[in-house]
């Protein structure tokens, strides 16, 4: 980060977090212990970052999960955000968003970005040297290309395939 913030203004930078992310056994015995020191010292030494980028990990290995573990809460990660850039740096999460899910955790944490990766994600093939959405039968490589019109109206999302998400072969998001 230092690097980058020597060549680039800090309010042009972000940062993902990924405290508690299992994959690969790369979980810390207590992420806390790691990432809070570590956060607090990126938002004292750059209080002004575009934004900070919280997962709360729903997904072990290929293995999703409705849920996340309530003891791996991303609040701490919030509250240092809010405390250190006084507004400036937006807290964005991602971990199993559903529309409705979102809209709920908006009434509670109206300023919070929320992402929506795996409803993006679909099963792709490349044709032609372009990247074909086999699942929406177009170009593009988005599962929900039409996601936020989805949202707006309240209509259905479709759901990703997590087999496709690294694929080695030629489906699957690969790039």
């Amino acid at each position: 980060m230092q690097t980058l913030a020597e060549v680039f203004p800090s309010n042009k930078l972000a940062i993902r977090l990924s405290p508690f992310s299992t994959f690969q056994a790369m979980r810390e015995a207590d992420p806390y212990e790691t990432f809070i020191p570590w956060t607090e010292k990126l938002m004292t030494t750059w209080p002004d970052l575009a934004y900070v980028h919280v997962i709360e990990s729903r997904v072990a290995g290929s293995t999703d999960s409705d849920t996340a573990d309530e003891k791996d809460t991303v609040q701490p990660f919030r509250e240092i955000v809010e405390k250190r850039s006084g507004g400036k740096t937006k807290f964005m999460t991602a971990g199993g968003w559903d529309p409705k899910a979102a809209a709920e955790h908006s009434k509670q944490f109206p300023d919070d970005l929320i992402a929506f990766g795996r409803y993006f994600i679909g099963k792709l093939v490349k044709k032609g040297g372009r990247i074909y959405n086999s699942r929406l039968k177009a170009f593009g490589f988005v599962a929900n290309p039409d996601l936020p019109e989805r949202i707006k109206l309240g209509h259905p999302c479709r759901h990703w395939d997590r087999s496709t998400f690294y694929s080695p072969g030629p489906e699957g998001y690969t790039e």
